[in-house]
């Protein structure tokens, strides 16, 4: 089948007209043979008239034909390529049955259609991209006008799409939340290379960005220049990215004040914990409240405690006061100015500037304002804290917990240190009558030490008068054996002598050196008895020891007993030999072993010593036993060994 291109059927349209032309010239030939010549003119005329708009009527209706059959096409695709450039490919156009340009053409587009959707995106698609992000994306000229912004940036400005598009992106941001009456220079906003010429893009930048309803709100504001590969030298578009950070700032604030609160509360009881006194630490606190920097303070405040009367506050320290305001609140009744209300009310007081309740005022006073707060303990007012802020200052919960918190803690340390104080008075006080009492018994003492001195001065000095009256009595005695009784007797006097002697000179009238003591008794004895070092050899090995007098007295006596029955029986018929004095701490440091040996004749086997006649041995038993609590044994080894173990001290001594 033969197909009818639109040059072709231009073709055929030609012809026809062609075609007509002919039969026209035919027509008026004909007409030249009419014999009549004025109707041939006539109708030549006629003639031609009616040919020529026949062909005119041909050659329009040809035309229009023509035109109408290549405009609807050509429209119709014309309007679907601006839709594609706009990014709408759900459009399909219908391809007519002739087999032309107009319909390869149809096909081209509706092929193009298809493959630009399996390689780009739709605009809806984008807009639908762009309207989902939950960040506000604003698109600018590189002048900073607005151009394009998703449902994000509106929500967050407060204004609609129209309302935004044109306007300077600058004027809704600022550096800082205290600068919102003077927009960011767009010049530092860093988003547009003709601002910035080296740097296309700003990430994270903290701004505050002011929205419709005049409530400002923190973001992370991020620009990028858009890069036109293809013309390189015009101006570029900037997209922005505006995260609203509002929530995270309140949190990351919060924790900034709690931080600060921990860290000043820890650093007051550190404070508290210094060996200083109470005016001194509430100064330091002081100070470290005035230099807290998340409170508009002014460097001035005081602090107030109740002391004796208990409805007047003295100012116990201050910092940034004037002299005059100084001397006229050192002391202040309850009630008076906003401190006397604070304390008066047991609550908080505060004031954003000076008015009628401020009682005490004075000349050149500038306007201020006040968070006076009571300090308590258990409802009981201790005291005022007083601090001085900004004209104008809005009254904050956060900074009214932390300024509660101070006083809080003050309050305990008022009271500690009011404590150790009380403490440190009453210690004071202890001292002072612990010294008086001290001197007292020290005099006391020394008084009893005095008395004690000559008490045993003057028992020793009995004990040597009785000693020599015994000694005179005996002179009258010419039986031996009488005689003997005399002497043992003077001797046992003797050694209870020597003991009230040592403790005469002993500093310690309740031990004495037993070494000494032992030497001076058996000198006596052998003085006593006439014997001379060269007929009996002494050998003492006596440690250096501080025996009580409970147990001095009968180890005296018993030595005393057992020298003198050495003396007498071991060694008959003047002959000559040693006896040993041994006297040394036991493994027990509180035992004592005394040994007392000779080498003389020795005492008969068998002879039991506990049931003896002999006035002396029955002494010796009887004052190991009962009264040192000790134990003795005789042994028999080239003489007579007596082994004595006791203790120290008495059992009168250890009951007490």
């Amino acid at each position: 089948m033969m197909r009818f291109t639109i040059g072709r059927k231009i073709g055929v349209l030609l012809l026809l007209m062609l075609l007509t032309a002919i039969f026209n010239m035919v027509i008026m030939y004909n007409y030249k043979y009419v014999p009549t010549q004025e109707v041939v003119q006539k109708n030549e005329v006629l003639l031609v008239i009616v040919m020529f708009g026949f062909d005119a009527c041909i050659f329009v209706i040809g035309i229009f034909l023509s035109v109408a059959r290549l405009s609807k096409p050509l429209k119709t695709l014309s309007i679907l390529a601006g839709r594609i450039g706009h990014g709408d490919f759900s459009q399909n156009i219908a391809i007519p049955s002739s087999k032309d340009e107009i319909s390869e053409l149809t096909e081209a587009f509706n092929d193009m259609i298809v493959n630009l959707k399996e390689s780009t995106v739709s605009r809806d698609y984008v807009n639908n991209i762009i309207d989902s992000m939950t960040d506000s994306l604003i698109v600018t000229d590189h002048m900073g006008r607005i151009k394009t912004v998703n449902t994000a940036a509106c929500k967050m400005l407060g204004y609609s799409s129209d309302e935004l598009m044109g306007n300077d992106v600058a004027v809704f941001f600022y550096k800082t939340e205290s600068s919102v009456e003077q927009p960011v220079d767009a010049a530092k906003h860093k988003c547009s290379p003709r601002i910035c010429p080296t740097s296309n893009f700003t990430d994270n930048m903290e701004q505050y960005l002011r929205r419709r309803d005049g409530s400002v709100i923190s973001t992370l504001f991020s620009a990028s220049v858009m890069q036109d590969k293809g013309c390189a030298e015009k101006p570029h578009d900037v997209v922005c990215v505006i995260k609203d950070i509002t929530e995270r700032k309140s949190v990351e604030e919060k924790l900034k004040k709690n931080y600060h609160i921990q860290s000043a509360i820890s650093d007051i009881l550190k404070i508290s914990l210094k060996s200083i006194s109470l005016k001194e630490q509430l100064e330091r606190i002081l100070d470290l409240i005035l230099s807290i920097p998340w409170i508009a303070m002014q460097a001035k405040g005081c602090i107030f405690l109740v002391e004796d009367d208990p409805e007047v506050l003295v100012m116990k320290a201050y910092r940034g006061l004037p002299d005059e305001l100084v001397h006229v609140c050192a002391e202040l009744p309850f009630g008076k100015c906003l401190c006397g209300a604070a304390a008066t009310a047991k609550s908080m007081v505060f004031k954003d500037r000076v008015d009628d309740d401020h009682q005490i005022k004075f000349e050149g006073m500038e306007d201020h304002g006040h968070y006076v707060i009571a300090i308590l303990s258990a409802g009981k007012i201790l005291g005022v804290l007083n601090l001085y802020m900004n004209v104008g200052h809005k009254r904050d919960q956060s900074e009214e917990v932390f300024l509660i918190a101070v006083a809080n803690t003050l309050a305990g340390i008022i009271e500690r240190k009011s404590i150790e104080e009380a403490i440190q008075k009453a210690k004071n006080e202890l001292e002072i009558r612990v010294k008086e009492r001290t001197e007292k018994l020290n005099a006391s003492l020394e008084e009893k030490e005095t008395l004690l001195t000559e008490i045993h001065h003057r028992v020793k000095n009995n004990l040597q008068i009785v000693s020599s009256l015994i000694r005179l009595q005996s002179r009258g005695v010419t039986d031996e054996k009488y005689a003997n009784i005399f002497r043992d007797s003077e001797s046992r006097i003797q050694s209870m002598a020597l003991i009230h002697e040592e403790l005469y000179r002993s500093e310690d009238f309740s031990n004495i050196n037993f070494k000494g003591y032992i030497k001076n008794l058996i000198d006596s004895l052998f003085v006593s008895y006439g014997i001379s070092n060269e007929k009996i050899r002494l050998n003492l090995q006596i440690e250096e020891l501080m025996i009580g007098i409970d147990s001095a007295i009968p180890c005296g006596l018993i030595i005393n007993e057992l020298i003198t029955n050495s003396i007498k029986y071991a060694f008959p018929d003047s002959r000559s030999g040693e006896i040993s004095v041994r006297l040394r701490l036991c493994s027990d440091d509180n035992a004592c072993e005394l040994t007392v040996s000779d080498n003389g004749v020795g005492i008969a086997q068998g002879l039991d010593y506990k049931r003896t006649k002999s006035v002396g041995l029955n002494l010796v038993v009887n004052l190991v036993e009962n009264q040192l609590n000790g134990q003795i044994e005789i042994r028999h080894r080239q003489g007579t060994e007596f082994l004595i173990k006791f203790k120290r001290h008495s059992l009168t001594e250890e009951r007490i």
